[in-house]
């Protein structure tokens, strides 16, 4: 990511639009490419998303918004058509393409295919109706954005190279960053918990740097957890742990292949070893089936965690004294903050990390 490119204040603006209507908005998000080259895994860019809104109804139905914004000369219906197919790939039914003066053919293309057009004049009226303009500075404050920005990295000294610890962090973020927007989504519930569990003596210090990197971590969990959850409300609401069973090995077929396998395995290594039976769920199974079925059951609220766990990091990790209140545009439920600390113990525990990385959460 780069917060040196000019379009950063249409898009920062973008974000506090869409947060002012209830989104989750997560800014310049990578979509890459992933092939074995030489023996490795070699990722290759394919495009960002400037903007994506992220929105969970009370019975957590995801809606997904993108924003695409510009200010270069490039060509308004080549950029246009562009949006649509991202759109397509995100399952967005809603696009926004911003540049500070939008030609007219673009006006009569993009609402064609899903897309709103703003120009300055536009995004300066939505921020008016909306109350936007005045409200929630935090998300337009480019200084506070540059500095979360450059958290992503490892910060080794010129002339030296990182140590052990810092590649396996530096794995952690990579994944976080551009891995997880392009895996199966069945497979990031797990892949989040596993990979902090590779770093987990790593994040000791606690520091900005780690808070950080932990707290998108949450937010990732909780993204998946919220899509599972609402699978599980679209599926069947009555049968919560055979539906998180089902989510998290890919499905029924999925499910079958690797109890197959498993059952394989296990007889080999009892035939060798003996001891204990192989289990297919992970150790920290009985409790993420029960964080789903919280969520299920507190649905309303557990919309809202996403905004809560960002409004912690704005206003409480980096130092900040707003009242998260004043970002959330109101008090979140006691129940919401619950499920949202509920999340965090998971991942904590589960991962062995260190309390401290989510105190000011689980100080509300």
């Amino acid at each position: 990511m780069s917060s040196g490119d000019r379009d950063l204040g249409l898009k920062l603006r973008m974000r506090r639009i869409l947060w002012a209507q209830g989104f989750y908005c997560p800014v310049e998000v990578d979509l890459s490419h992933y092939e074995y080259e030489q023996r490795q895994l070699m990722r290759q860019s394919l495009t960002d998303i400037d903007v994506l809104g992220l929105r969970f109804d009370p019975d957590l139905r995801a809606q997904a918004v993108l924003v695409d914004c510009k200010s270069g000369r490039e060509s308004d219906p080549a950029r246009i058509f562009w949006l649509r197919g991202v759109m397509d790939f995100f399952h967005a039914e809603q696009g926004f393409f911003v540049k500070r003066k939008v030609h007219g053919h673009a006006r009569a293309l993009a609402p064609r295919l899903g897309i709103r057009v703003l120009d300055e004049d536009g995004l300066g009226h939505l921020e008016r109706i909306l109350r936007a303009d005045a409200a929630f500075t935090a998300f337009v404050d480019e200084t506070r954005y540059a500095r979360m920005e450059g958290l992503w990295g490892i910060d080794v000294p010129e002339g030296s190279k990182p140590t052990a610890a810092q590649v396996r962090v530096k794995n952690v973020a990579h994944y976080l960053q551009y891995l997880y927007w392009m895996v199966d989504e069945y497979r990031n519930v797990q892949s989040v918990i596993e990979q902090f569990g590779l770093v987990a003596r790593d994040l000791q210090g606690a520091g900005l740097r780690e808070k950080f990197l932990a707290h998108v971590g949450l937010q990732r969990l909780s993204l998946s957890l919220l899509r599972l959850a609402g699978e599980v409300i679209g599926r069947n609401v009555r049968d919560v742990p055979a539906q998180v069973r089902g989510y998290i090995f890919g499905g029924p077929l999925l499910l079958r292949e690797r109890e197959a396998l498993f059952a394989a395995v296990e007889k080999i290594v009892d035939a060798k070893l003996g001891g204990e039976a192989l289990t297919l769920e992970p150790p920290y199974y009985p409790e993420l089936v029960e964080v789903v079925n919280k969520l299920v059951q507190y649905a309303p609220d557990a919309s809202q965690i996403l905004r809560i766990e960002e409004a912690v990091l704005l206003c409480r990790v980096f130092g900040h004294d707003e009242p998260i209140e004043g970002l959330l545009g109101s008090k979140p439920t006691s129940d919401a903050i619950v499920l949202a600390k509920r999340v965090a113990l998971l991942l904590q525990k589960a991962a062995n990390l260190p309390e401290t990385l989510f105190a000011e959460l689980h100080a509300l």
